[in-house]
């Protein structure tokens, strides 16, 4: 649950960089592939530390 607030919060602050303060380029991509990285986490660690819901 905290993740998910951090992955939300970490995309937030890359369109505020994006639409506020005009950044552009490799900070941009930096910021993206973090955030990316924050949702593949998101998404696979609780799935091996919790056995409920299994599909």
């Amino acid at each position: 649950m905290i993740l998910s607030f951090i992955v939300l919060a970490s995309y937030c602050f890359t369109l505020y960089q994006r639409m506020v303060q005009h950044v552009h380029g490799k900070p941009f991509i930096y910021w993206n592939v973090i955030s990316f990285l924050l949702l593949l986490m998101n998404v696979f660690l609780p799935a091996q530390f919790m056995t409920f819901h299994l599909w």
